[in-house]
């Protein structure tokens, strides 16, 4: 019989939050959003400040945070190219070998995580959901 240890972590100790924007290569990448489907080419072009915005590359999941209750949730997948997505977006990565980032993805997009969602809501208009390290 094996001998599993399994230890009981916060989501936040889980999650990286990307937060930097890419700098001046940002012209080097094609700009991604968030939709219900998943991943879609940005359907505005790049604003003031590009280097601002933020690298989503395999292995990153980013939503709007004012359109999340929505569905608005993207995931790179292994095979994809990296890019860019606006500086207001949240992208976070998963920590390697504690939370499988396809996983997260699917479970958050599901009934479950859109429950979870909004008891992290905050807002008047529209709700909202900040990854904290306290979640």
């Amino acid at each position: 019989m094996s001998s599993v240890s399994i230890t009981r972590l916060r989501l936040g100790e889980c999650l990286e939050e990307v937060t930097r924007g890419v700098g001046p290569s940002w012209s080097n990448y094609r700009l991604l959003g968030a939709t219900r489907d998943g991943l879609a080419a940005a359907k505005e072009p790049v604003g003031q400040n590009p280097e601002r915005y933020k690298l989503v590359e395999p292995g990153t999941i980013f939503y709007n945070p004012m359109r999340i209750l929505l569905g608005s949730i993207a995931y790179v997948d292994e095979g994809q190219d990296p890019g860019l997505t606006r500086p207001d977006y949240v992208v976070f990565k998963t920590k390697p070998d504690v939370l499988h980032p396809r996983w997260f993805y699917y479970w958050l997009r599901s009934e479950d995580g859109a429950t979870f969602i909004r008891t992290l809501a905050r807002g008047a208009v529209r709700e909202r959901m900040r990854i904290q390290k306290s979640v």
